[in-house]
């Protein structure tokens, strides 16, 4: 899960293809459909946190699947039109 900028909140949906934004409401208010089913996370980078980075695995895929899947296990970047939030860091004592 990421945050962008206006508090929207932007979830990996695993084994679904996509990744969906929820408002601050809990309105589901975007989608970006990858054309692999394992999504596995998603944050925002680059510069001004402007690019949404989408990863996907292939850790329950056959080696056939993984053939007819070449894309699975891709890294993907996409332009955001709203940055991303800067993430929280947190300290242990």
């Amino acid at each position: 899960m990421a945050l962008d900028s206006q508090g929207t909140l932007w979830v990996a949906l695993c084994n679904r293809s996509r990744v969906v934004s929820i408002s601050p409401e809990g309105k589901i208010l975007d989608e970006i459909v990858l054309p692999c089913e394992i999504v596995t996370s998603c944050a925002f980078g680059g510069e001004n946190l402007s690019t949404l980075y989408i990863t996907t695995g292939t850790f329950t895929m056959s080696e056939d699947e993984k053939a007819k899947n070449p894309l699975a296990g891709g890294l993907f970047a996409y332009s955001m039109s709203i940055p991303g939030r800067a993430p929280f860091e947190a300290r242990w004592p």
